[in-house]
Parts: C-alpha cells; sequence; structure tokens
C-alpha cells in the first residue's frame, strides 16, 4: 500500500509538517525503525511472531514514532509554498511479510584503523547491529526495486574502463601523454569495452552565468579534445569523473565549489547573516541554472556518462528566506532538487545517461540512488584508504574480497538491487597520480577470481586499470569475451540475485544466486587458501519451484554435473541439503538445470557413450596428484575412463568410484604440521599457545622447476627494478605476483595481527621473512624460497610461533602458477594425501569482550556538547558527552562525522568522552550532513542507540 498528500494552496502556506498515522488491533512485539547508510531513515520494521509489517515514507527525513495502539511517520518539508504552487509529497509504504526465522546481522570487517580488538568498517552501518529475516530483507528489496524504477533493475551488462583509478598522464597533457590515453582508449576497445570514464583531461575554469554556459573539459584543439574524440571514433561511450578527487577539485562540478559569485540571490546564508560563496540547490533559479551548464556541457562533449563528487547538492545550513524553504530548513527541498536534476539529465540526454552515484547521495540512504546507474558502495575499495583487509597476498584478491563483501552488505543492508552494485575489477588505487608505469606489472594468477567476483556481484566490469599489453596476459581477452557474453545471456536473471552463505569470512563461502522458475545461476566464492565446503540448500539461493534439478559447473570445471562433496547426490529440490568444495582463492560458476533423467556423467567432465554392458568415459582430465569422485547415471555394468578399467559400485542407482591424475603433484599446500613431540597439528581450529613450533616439509626437482620457469618474465630485472622504484615511493603492494618464477611460501593467519613473533628456518638455516603491512596493521606474512630452488630433495620447514591465538593458523602454502591437468587417469587408491579442507566459519576476532552484569541495559549517550554544533571552515569540530556506564565496562565510544569514523577519547578527569576533527575545506567535504552521530558500544559488544548531534556551518 501507498498513500501520499497532494494539494494547491489558495494562499501562500508553509508547510510545516505532514504525518500519517497506523493503527494495529494487536500490539506489535517490537518496532525496529532501520536506518541506511549515511544514517538515513529507510524503513520501520513492525513486528509480531511470524510475520513483519514494513512501513516508511521515500524520503531520507522521516521519523517513526511509537503510539500506545500503532505508529506515527511523518517529516518536516520546511517549505514556503505560493498561492497555487502544487505539492505532492513522497509516498508512505505498508508491506508484509511472514518471516523464515532465519536471521541475518552484519560481521564487521577488519580494517587497517581499528584497534587490535575490534574490527569494524570504515563507516559504520547504522542499524547494522539489528538482526533482519531474510524474508524482511526481500520485502524491502522488492520495495526498494519498484521505487528505483525498472530502468535501475533492468541494465545491460557493460564493460567499463574508470579511469579515476588508473594511473595515466595528468593534465597538461603534453604529447607522450596524448599518446598514452590514446593507446589506453584502444586497448580498451580491443578488449570490447562500452564506456570509458576520465578524469578531466584539462583544467578549465568554473563556467559563467550565461544560459549557454558549460563545463569546458577539452577545448577546441587540445590534447582533451582529441583524446575524447578518438575514444569516440573506436564507438566507446565516454563520460567524466568530475569530483573532487584526482587533483581535479577546483576545476570540477562539486557544489561547494563558488560558482556564480555575483548572483547573491542564490547564495547561502548562515543564521548570523553571512553569505556564502557556495550556493543553495534548494533556490530554484541556481538548481536550473545548475542542471542547464551540466546538459550544456553532456551536449557540447556528445557524453554518455556523468557524476558528481560528493553529490549535486544540496539546501542544508540555508536561513534564506527567498529560496522557498523556512529558514534553516532547506535540506528536504534541496534533496528534491537535486533529485530533480539527477533525472532530467538522464531523461533529457541523448542516447542515453549512465550516472555514477557517490558519497552525496549516500546521505540520503536509499532515497538518494534514484537515477543512479551504479553506486560506490559503503566506501573506496582500496585498501591503502580504510577498505577491509583480507588475508591475501595478491591485491587483485584483497580487492575482490572486499568488492564482494560490500556488494553482499549494499543489498542485504542497504536493500539495493545488484544493478547498482559497484563491481570493480583489478588492480585498485588511490595512487591515481602517481607512477604511470603500473600497468606493466599484471597479476597473472588472480585475474580470473576478479573478474568473477565482480560477475557475481553486478551487472558488468568496471575496470579500475587494465595490463599495458593485454596480448601478453596469455588467455585475458578470451576469459573477458566469454564471461560478458555469458553474462549478457543471463542478464535477465539479475535482479533476481540473493546473496546468502558467509559475509566474505575464512571458513565461509559467500553465495550470490540469480534464479528465475527453473532457470538460475549461483556463484560460490571462496577466500580461503584451502577448498572450503559450501552447505546451502537451492531455496536459500533463490529456488521456488518444485524439484529435483541438477547443479552445471561452468567454471573453473566447464560443463561438470556436480556431485554432492557430503552425500553423493546428483539432484536436488529446494530444501535438500548440499554440499559443494569450493577450491582454494576460486569463484565456482553453476548453472541450474531441471534434471531430465538421462544417462550422464557427474562429479568429472566427460563424454559418456554406453556401449552394450560398458559405459565409456573420455576426455577425462584432472590435476596430477588430485584425487576425485564421480558417478554414472547408466545401466552398464563396468566403466573405461580414457580407455582404462576403474572399479565401481552401485549407490543410490549410480555407478561411482573414485579417479587420481597421475604423475606427482606440485607441493602447493602444506597440509602436514608437527609440533616438537611429532604430533599431528590440527589446524584450522586449534587452541591458544603461549609458544609453539611447527615443523613441515616439501619437495623440489626438476618438474617444480620447469614449472616456474615457464613463467618467468621476459625482463626479470626490469620487473624488479619497477617494483624497487614503486616501492621507494611509498607502494604496499608486495607485489610477489609480478615475479611468479620465484618460490614464494606464504604464512596467512586469520588475523596476522593478532599473531606475536613469527620465526621461519629452512633446513635449518634462518629465513628471512616479510610482512604484508598497511599502516602498521599486518596483513599476512612471506617469504621468498628460491635459494632451495637448485637443489634436489625435501626442504625442511620451522615454524616458531609466539602468542599464537585460537584458529589463527590457517595453513601456509607455495604461491605456485596453475598447473596444467592431464589425462592419465588412475583409480584412486584407498588410502589417499589427506587434506586440509574448512567446512565452518574460524571465529575471528572474536573481539575483546568482557561479561557485564546480567540486566544492564545498552549503554546511552548524553551529549554534552552545546547543539546545533557550530562549524567554520579550517576550524575544529569538538564533541563531548557522557555515557550512562563506566568507561572500564565500554569497549569505546564512536561518532561518525565528516569522512569517517572515529573512537572519542576518554577523559578521567572530566570524566567525559571527547573528540577533536580538524575541518577541512567545504568542497573537500564528502559527507557534508546536518548532523554527527554517536554511540557507544559495551565490553561485551552490545551496541546503544545512537546520539545525533545537529550541526550548522558558520559562513564568516
Amino acid at each position: 500500500m501507498r498513500r501520499q498528500v497532494r494539494f494547491i494552496p489558495h494562499l501562500p502556506v508553509a508547510l510545516l509538517e505532514i504525518a500519517w498515522e497506523t493503527h494495529f488491533a494487536t500490539a506489535p512485539s517490537e518496532v525496529l525503525p532501520y536506518d541506511t547508510f549515511w544514517n538515513a531513515p529507510t524503513v520501520a520494521f513492525v513486528r509480531w511472531p511470524g510475520r513483519t509489517l514494513l512501513a516508511g515514507i521515500e524520503n531520507p527525513f522521516f521519523r517513526t514514532d511509537c503510539l500506545s495502539d500503532g505508529l506515527r511517520q511523518g517529516f518536516a518539508p520546511g517549505l514556503l509554498l505560493a498561492a497555487g504552487e502544487a505539492y505532492e509529497s513522497e509516498a508512505q509504504f505498508i508491506s508484509h511479510c511472514l518471516t523464515t526465522g532465519q536471521p541475518v546481522v552484519e560481521v564487521p570487517p577488519r580494517i587497517r584503523f581499528a584497534p587490535l580488538d575490534v574490527h569494524h568498517p570504515r563507516f559504520r552501518n547504522p542499524s547494522g547491529n539489528h538482526a533482519l529475516d531474510t524474508a524482511e530483507i526481500a520485502a524491502m528489496r522488492a520495495i526498494a526495486d519498484d521505487w528505483l524504477g525498472e530502468s535501475i533493475v533492468r541494465q545491460p551488462i557493460r564493460f567499463i574502463l574508470y579511469t579515476y583509478w588508473y594511473p595515466l598522464p595528468q593534465p597538461p597533457l603534453d604529447a607522450a601523454g596524448e599518446s598514452r590515453w590514446m593507446q589506453v582508449a584502444d586497448t580498451f576497445h580491443e578488449l570490447g569495452g562500452n564506456l570509458l570514464l576520465f578524469t578531466p583531461l584539462h583544467h578549465a575554469p568554473l563556467p559563467d552565468t550565461t544560459p549557454n554556459a558549460y563545463f569546458d573539459w577539452a577545448p577546441a584543439g587540445s590534447s582533451a579534445e582529441r583524446v575524447l574524440q578518438h575514444a569516440q571514433s573506436l564507438g566507446l561511450a565516454c563520460g567524466f569523473y568530475s569530483g573532487v578527487a584526482a587533483g581535479n577539485r577546483d576545476y570540477g562540478n562539486s557544489a561547494a565549489l563558488p560558482f556564480a559569485p555575483d548572483i547573491a540571490a542564490w547564495k547561502k546564508i548562515d543564521r548570523h547573516g553571512h553569505l556564502s560563496a557556495e550556493n543553495c540547490l534548494a533556490c530554484d533559479a541556481y538548481a536550473e541554472w545548475f542542471r542547464a551548464v551540466q546538459q550544456n556541457t553532456i551536449d557540447r562533449l556528445g557524453l554518455r556518462s556523468w557524476s558528481w563528487d560528493p553529490g549535486p547538492g544540496h539546501g542544508n545550513f540555508c536561513w534564506s528566506t527567498e529560496h522557498g524553504h523556512l529558514p534553516g530548513q532547506g535540506a528536504y527541498k534541496g534533496w528534491r532538487n537535486s533529485s530533480t536534476i539527477m533525472r532530467r539529465l538522464r531523461a533529457e540526454s541523448r542516447g542515453g545517461l549512465f550516472i555514477q552515484g557517490f558519497y552525496g547521495r549516500k546521505e540520503y540512504g536509499l532515497w538518494g540512488l534514484r537515477d543512479s546507474d551504479q553506486h560506490e558502495a559503503y566506501w573506496e575499495q582500496q585498501v591503502e584508504y580504510g577498505a577491509s583487509l583480507h588475508p591475501q597476498l595478491a591485491s587483485e584478491r584483497m580487492n575482490a574480497d572486499g568488492v564482494r563483501l560490500q556488494a553482499w552488505w549494499c543489498q542485504n543492508f542497504r536493500f539495493l538491487p545488484p544493478a547498482q552494485n559497484h563491481p570493480l575489477v583489478h588492480r585498485i588505487t588511490q595512487q591515481c597520480q602517481e607512477d604511470c608505469r603500473q600497468d606493466q606489472l599484471w597479476d597473472r594468477q588472480a585475474w580470473r577470481y576478479a573478474v568473477l567476483s565482480a560477475l557475481a556481484v553486478g551487472n558488468g566490469l568496471t575496470a579500475c586499470i587494465l595490463p599495458e599489453d593485454a596480448a601478453s596476459v596469455p588467455g585475458y581477452a578470451e576469459f573477458l569475451a566469454h564471461w560478458l557474453a555469458w553474462a549478457r545471456l543471463h542478464a535477465d536473471l539479475i535482479p533476481r540475485q540473493v546473496c546468502f552463505g558467509a559475509q566474505v569470512e575464512i571458513g565461509g563461502v559467500d553465495g550470490y544466486g540469480r534464479i528465475d522458475g527453473d532457470r538460475g545461476v549461483i556463484f560460490l566464492c571462496n577466500p580461503a587458501l584451502r577448498p572450503t565446503l559450501a552447505r546451502f540448500t537451492l531455496r536459500e539461493a533463490g529456488l521456488s519451484v518444485s524439484g529435483p534439478f541438477h547443479l552445471v559447473e561452468f567454471h573453473p570445471r566447464p560443463s561438470v554435473y556436480s556431485l554432492d562433496a557430503a552425500s553423493g547426490a546428483v539432484a536436488w529440490s529446494a530444501d535438500d541439503p548440499l554440499t559443494v568444495e569450493v577450491p582454494a582463492q576460486e569463484v565456482v560458476v553453476l548453472e541450474v538445470r531441471r534434471d531430465d533423467g538421462h544417462a550422464r556423467v557427474f562429479g568429472i567432465g566427460a563424454r559418456l557413450a554406453e556401449r552394450g554392458s560398458v559405459a565409456e568415459l573420455s576426455a577425462v582430465e584432472l590435476q596430477p596428484g588430485s584425487v576425485q569422485a564421480f558417478a554414472v547415471r547408466t545401466a552398464a555394468d563396468s566403466v573405461l575412463v580414457n580407455g582404462q578399467a576403474i572399479p565401481t559400485t552401485v549407490i543410490n542407482g549410480l555407478r561411482g568410484g573414485r579417479l587420481i591424475g597421475a604423475g606427482q603433484p606440485l607441493p602447493r599446500c602444506l597440509d602436514v604440521w608437527h609440533d616438537e613431540a611429532g604430533r599431528r597439528f590440527q589446524f584450522p581450529r586449534h587452541a591458544a599457545y603461549e609458544h609453539l613450533r611447527l615443523r613441515s616439509r616439501f619437495l623440489v626437482n626438476a618438474a617444480v622447476r620447469a614449472h616456474l620457469a615457464a613463467h618467468r618474465p621476459t625482463d626479470p630485472a626490469a620487473v624488479d627494478a619497477l617494483v624497487g622504484e614503486l616501492h621507494a615511493k611509498g607502494w604496499t603492494d608486495p607485489a610477489t605476483w609480478a615475479r611468479p618464477d620465484r618460490l614464494w611460501l606464504v604464512l596467512p593467519f586469520t588475523d596476522a595481527q593478532r599473531v606475536g613473533q613469527v620465526v621461519l628456518r629452512v633446513n635449518d638455516q634462518p629465513q628471512p621473512l616479510f610482512a604484508y603491512a598497511l599502516h602498521g596493521a599486518r596483513v599476512i606474512w612471506y617469504a621468498d624460497l628460491s635459494d632451495v630452488l637448485p637443489r634436489d630433495g625435501e626442504v625442511q620447514l620451522e615454524l616458531e610461533l609466539s602468542d599464537l591465538g585460537a584458529n589463527q593458523f590457517s595453513g601456509p602454502y607455495l604461491d605456485l602458477p596453475p598447473r596444467s591437468n592431464t589425462q592419465q587417469i588412475e583409480a584412486a587408491p584407498d588410502e589417499t594425501p589427506s587434506r586440509v579442507i574448512f567446512g565452518e566459519i574460524l571465529p575471528n576476532p572474536p573481539d575483546l569482550l568482557m561479561a557485564r552484569p546480567a540486566g544492564l541495559p545498552p549503554p546511552r549517550i548524553a551529549v554534552i556538547t552545546a547543539t546545533p554544533l557550530e562549524l567554520r571552515a579550517g576550524g575544529q569540530l569538538v564533541l563531548r558527552c557522557r555515557v550512562d556506564q563506566a568507561a572500564a565496562d565500554l569497549r569505546g565510544v564512536y561518532a561518525s562525522t565528516y569522512g569517517w569514523d572515529h573512537p572519542l577519547d576518554y577523559d578521567a578527569e572530566q570524566d567525559c568522552w571527547i573528540l577533536s576533527q580538524d575541518l577541512v575545506p567545504r568542497a573537500d567535504i564528502i559527507l557534508d550532513t546536518a548532523a554527527v552521530f554517536l554511540w557507544a558500544v559495551a565490553r561485551d559488544g552490545t551496541v546503544g542507540e545512537r546520539a545525533a548531534v545537529p550541526v550548522e556551518w558558520c559562513f564568516a
């Protein structure tokens, strides 16, 4: 149900409040107002046992109040309407669902800024400590899909190159810089790209206030014009990142810039009467000029994409009486005007317009994202800048894990459709104006994982960087072409996506199901450094019709029908338990197909021919030394595999057996470790140790040396020199992936920061160890063992560990490149080498907890800072508060402010918590909101309710 207010006043009117009341025959057991990022009201979940009513208003300014027998929801428009000026409010929506009893609650990630024993994101999900039922999420996503519109939910699959992240020559461009940009455009076109997003290649003055003004980012005869026209001549759609970053702040379209300096009527005015240099978007005359100047730019340059960073602007902090809003209440009208600008630009641009959304729209939560085609998730996915940390050595994998984590959160905790996810791919760095040679270094192992991670969560690929010479990366162009074509073939399923499973956690598998009726696809993603079992049902992945169904694997093993890793089943109905083994650091792509009862092979890729009483399986390939169970649905009495007889037994009507690939396996996973007493050390679940010494071993021979030599770069010395230069400039990436010919030993822990001393000995000799660290936070340990390669024989490893927390040892491994399969197949022996397979999420932290007295309520903030808090550019934001519980009983007190979440310091003398933050110029602020938020967390993890601190800006 939707209901809204429409009216035309006969006289001038100040519109103070609009509200709806809903009354219930039975009092609910709970009312949960749920805000989404960034602290924007989104919905109230009104709960009874077994069912929930969802109620909210389609704008980011409403509040929910509980009545004795119902609910009151309303907002304060703060509008000044002229006689005859029509007004139509946003609708209140009311919907309901039957709950499943399956709760989902966020698992805060580790970031480099978090204290040792606390995990939290760069920006808090404001209601993330409250569990949601999976049915509540689905119901709210349906409401969001309806509000965002069909044009948002169903978009074409795009391959985008977003050059903000790409270290390329910056303006002013010389001939070499111009040529470099054209080369990148050529490479992108050859790879099948659709949309090229530039950073402005010319720094132009701000447009004037004439009706035909525009942003002159590609002046006639300039390098910028030639580069833009070259890209467009290739058939690429083009657009600009034109926000505050990448050296572009003073030349872009950031709303806080001093546009139209001579038109005082458009300016914001503070409560003291000081005139600002920035304009008020709630002023209709300014909003129309700002829209027109951007439309002029789009039309003049033939652009197909546009963006603002932070956003189109707002009416916050304005006390003018001439802009159609009450003094100090311009936020609502500014939001409406900004939304109108986005809608009109998108509707009136020839050929369509792809709009990127950034922080300025996060201020409004869900209600800021209509007409955004793609939206940056919770925070920038770049580890040097505060993104989530995962125990990965390759930055490709680190970023891919973070992309999936944020998309998982966006869909479950912001209710966004997957079409709006930010499917970034390849190495991401904020060092976007630094050394332009970074694309000469390429991770030749992890890029497939990154590509499929992006396709798992979004509706295309947004590349942050490309290889300088794509042809030098074997299979790269072909892989992109194949999977983009596959994605387009299945694009109609994207709106059906549900995120299930783990939240990108070691020991878990994060899943993404897209199922419509009896057709669908599933992505299973394993960030761990060991194989991991995914346990789920097809209903969790989105299946709602009766079965049974097969799962057909398309990556990494093409056209392999799945064999359940636990039960041996080959077909499942919606609620049947299902187990899939997902290889280490891999994305498994499955198609859902109805079981047709035909004869076929499960568990391995094979061609099947039934000849009398014999089932002949051919073209079977396995990794040397790997064991694989298989089953055949056949009436035959015996089985030949690649011409060799294989013993089989009949179970559940299927004839099955086990195969092993002939040959010596590469010593990749070092699964067997013994302690000083010779006992087998079991991991990943283990006790804590103050001191532990472990031993393992592996074999070096000619096959290992030849395998590594085959991956030797063309010019290793040049690679080493470039990596050295980048590290000297502050590059933090270890770049071990740039030398896949070297023998890298990787020592992962669930959280390397929680482990004390790590000492490595190789053949009883001390071996240098290196830590991949980000601003003092260790991510992973590694060592170069290439010196042991010249000699055949066993290599003895000894690890000495101190202060090893429980469940921290994740299993060292040798980071060897992939190896080709073999068709030399044998029957697997009864005793096969033991493997470590993860099967459950490893608890990490658990954060440092301390029990509290029973029945103690959540901590409550008492703000003692004067409100509203008045801020000045270049000054300080100072917050002081008290909490109703002792400091010793608290994990901390935190504040969401401009650009970051911050911990407060406790002042014992004053018995209060304090935050002091220097304020940047207003044009640099990415979250320019009318309040900051405080909350306290108890030592047992209980989160108290937020306290909002209103802020105003003084423009003197």
